[in-house]
C-alpha cells in the first residue's frame, strides 16, 4: 500500500498564501467537503472551488478544522502529539454507528 502524500504544514501554507487569506476566509470553507472528511491525498484529486487552487482550498479546510482539534497522549516520530478533529459530520456518523450497533450487540448477546 502506498503511503498518502503529505500536505505542506499549516505554517508553510500560511506563509505561501498570506495574501490569499482574506479571499479564503470569505469563502466560508468548512472542515468537510460535501460531508466527507478528506485527507490532502484525497482532496488534491477533487476540483477546488472557483478562484482557489488545491493548496488554498486545503488551507481553508485546515483553518476550519483547527478549533476542533483534540490532542491525544501519543506522539509521532518527531515528538509532536497526534491530533484529531471531530466536525459535526463525523459526530453524526459515530452516533449512527453507536445507535445501530448497540441494538445488534444486545440481540446477539441474549
Amino acid at each position: 500500500m502506498k503511503a498518502p502524500l503529505k500536505p505542506k504544514s499549516l505554517p508553510a501554507l500560511l506563509d505561501a498564501y498570506a495574501g490569499s487569506l482574506p479571499k479564503i476566509l470569505k469563502m466560508g470553507i468548512g472542515p468537510t467537503v460535501a460531508g466527507e472528511y478528506l485527507h490532502w491525498d484525497q482532496l488534491r484529486h477533487r476540483e477546488p472551488p472557483p478562484g482557489l487552487n488545491h493548496e488554498e482550498w486545503w488551507l481553508g479546510i485546515k483553518l476550519a478544522r483547527t478549533p476542533h482539534f483534540r490532542e491525544i497522549p501519543l506522539k509521532d516520530a518527531s515528538g509532536k502529539p497526534f491530533r484529531y478533529s471531530m466536525p459535526d459530520g463525523v459526530l453524526r456518523i459515530l452516533h449512527e454507528i453507536d445507535s445501530k450497533a448497540g441494538g445488534r450487540i444486545e440481540l446477539l448477546s441474549k
